[in-house]
């Protein structure tokens, strides 16, 4: 009986090896896609700033079929609520997604996705020169889905951050605030 399961057993491994092989031999691919969506402030954030535009620049890399770094840029030109002043909101982190690839027919692959990251996110006032810039520590979760064809890749996101907040404009109590960020983009696999 022993004889068989070890048999069995170095069957699988040797089954198992050239599969494992071929994976880690898979060209890497680095994703470039531009991204447009909504900012949308949750909680005490939604007291002070307005819903906006989200666009901006997402770069990843697939460091295993499983596993992708992903680097983001965005821009949201938010208003603050009650002083009716522009605020443009820049965030940039850089996180580790899970994926899971999935061959359907014709060349079309599925990669649903979850991921976690750490940056920063920039609040500066558009017109008013004698207040500075408050940058703050910025950390998200994510999760969606993409679609590739032919190194095309349409994919949807939704991530949601929680940011250290000083205040906009005054120096306030520190506080956590959470916000979501929604983004369609669409990109190419080198």
């Amino acid at each position: 009986m022993m004889k068989k399961l070890s048999v069995i057993v170095a069957a699988c491994v040797a089954f198992a090896a050239p599969v494992a092989r071929a994976q880690d031999a898979a060209p890497r691919q680095l994703h470039v896609a531009p991204l447009v969506g909504a900012y949308v402030p949750t909680g005490d954030q939604r007291d002070d700033l307005e819903d906006a535009l989200l666009v901006g620049l997402q770069l990843s890399y697939d460091v295993h079929p499983y596993v992708a770094v992903v680097g983001t840029f965005g821009w949201a030109p938010t208003e603050v609520k009650g002083l009716a002043e522009d605020l443009d909101l820049f965030q940039y982190d850089l996180g580790v997604q899970g994926q899971y690839p999935v061959a359907l027919s014709n060349g079309v692959t599925l990669k649903p996705f979850v991921g976690a990251g750490l940056g920063a996110r920039t609040y500066s006032f558009r017109d008013l020169d004698d207040v500075d810039a408050e940058t703050d520590l910025a950390g998200y979760f994510s999760a969606g889905g993409a679609v590739l064809y032919r190194g095309v890749e349409v994919a949807l996101t939704a991530r949601d951050y929680l940011t250290d907040f000083d205040g906009v404009g005054a120096e306030g109590d520190s506080s956590t605030r959470n916000d979501l960020s929604l983004f369609a983009s669409v990109g190419y696999a080198f």
